[in-house]
């Protein structure tokens, strides 16, 4: 069976469904993502403010993806696993962001 690649409605239905409490249009700070272009702006090549020398999202480099390292829990700097004060994302949920920034994060 051949894998169908992920594209990032699929990343978005889970920003949405998990993120979007707290990351909307009127967020405190600038990761914005109340749609799904707003979502991508925000994180694709975007150096992350919470977190001095790295980037949010890397195309094809998931490993070096803040984004994946704060999802995860194990970000390098003070930041917290995110959704924030809530359930942690799925093993599912992690590897669709994985795979989506791996096959180059693309719109």
């Amino acid at each position: 069976m051949v894998q169908q690649a992920v594209k990032f409605s699929d990343v978005y239905a889970i920003i949405s469904s998990k993120c979007s409490n707290c990351h909307t249009a009127n967020a405190q700070g600038d990761l914005r993502m109340a749609s799904e272009d707003a979502a991508y702006a925000a994180l694709v090549g975007v150096a992350s403010s919470a977190c001095a020398g790295r980037t949010r999202v890397i195309k094809g480099d998931p490993a070096n993806s803040m984004l994946l390292a704060t999802l995860k829990g194990t970000a390098p700097c003070a930041v917290a696993r995110m959704p924030k004060n809530r359930t942690a994302l799925s093993a599912t949920e992690i590897a669709t962001f994985e795979s989506w920034i791996k096959a180059g994060a693309e719109r």
